[in-house]
């Protein structure tokens, strides 16, 4: 089990990788993933108290919270920014 710190309210450090996101924790799990880290739970905690339970690293990274201003915050499947196209109109991550 990986224990996490929110060490503010956008950011989150566990194992060496630090992160400072709008979704700290879910970015923190697709850091980890990235790093090759097994799939396995993670406790976040604030000033030293549990304050979250994620049951898999890998599931929390492929979600994120979708919001708009004609629905309320809302889970959603993660999409990563696309900023350009490559030469054969292959989408190359910002």
């Amino acid at each position: 089990m990986i224990t996490a710190t929110l060490t503010c309210e956008d950011t989150a450090e566990a194992l060496g990788i630090a992160v400072t996101h709008r979704t700290p924790i879910l970015a923190l799990c697709r850091k980890l993933e990235e790093a090759g880290h097994a799939d396995q739970p993670m406790t976040v905690l604030r000033d030293g108290k549990p304050c979250l339970n994620v049951s898999s690293i890998h599931a929390a990274a492929k979600r994120t919270v979708v919001e708009n201003d004609k629905t309320a915050a809302r889970w959603g499947k993660f999409v990563p920014f696309v900023r350009f196209m490559d030469e054969e109109g292959v989408a190359v991550p910002a």
